[in-house]
């Protein structure tokens, strides 16, 4: 897919956006309904290979959800204020529907890390607006999505803690 023509040349189909809103964990519990509601909310964000969504050290008025493609989260070699030798890899993302960039829309600090597009892809974006819109649309989507969101945080810690707990065990062995 070439992310430049994906929004220009050729129209999104519905489905298509409607199974990247319905993916994302952040929207589990709504009806199908609801997603088609999220819909006007969103704007698909083409990119390109090698592309950077976003830098460490930025601070988000916006989220993504991903769409397509492969990405990196990253530590940017020699970032600003911090020297480091080399790029340093944390993982690679590719699973529809998952989140970007919330840590710093939610808490509106600088990001961690650094998203880049491995391959042509797109991201769906909200700008903070709209996601507000959403939350106060009704008090049962404002709930969800603040749950939901919660799960998300709380499942991502759990996985770090577990993570840490293998690297010391292994260590040890």
């Amino acid at each position: 897919m070439n992310p430049a023509k994906a929004t220009g040349e050729r129209k999104l189909s519905l489905q298509y956006k409607l199974s990247v809103i319905s993916s994302s964990p952040l929207f589990t519990g709504f009806t199908r309904q609801e997603c088609l509601y999220l819909l006007h909310f969103f704007e698909p964000k083409p990119m390109l290979a090698k592309e950077v969504l976003m830098h460490e050290g930025q601070v988000l008025d916006e989220f993504y959800l991903l769409a397509s493609g492969r990405w990196e989260a990253f530590l940017p070699k020699n970032a600003d204020y911090l020297y480091r030798p080399k790029e340093v890899r944390l993982s690679i993302l590719e699973e529809r529907g998952l989140l970007l960039g919330e840590y710093s829309f939610v808490d509106q600090q600088p990001a961690s890390a650094s998203i880049r597009a491995l391959d042509d892809g797109e991201v769906f974006r909200v700008s903070r607006i709209h996601f507000e819109k959403i939350v106060t649309s009704s008090n049962r989507a404002g709930m969800l999505i603040y749950k939901n969101l919660l799960n998300i945080i709380v499942a991502r810690l759990r996985k770090q803690t577990e993570d840490i707990d293998w690297q010391h065990l292994s260590k040890e062995l």
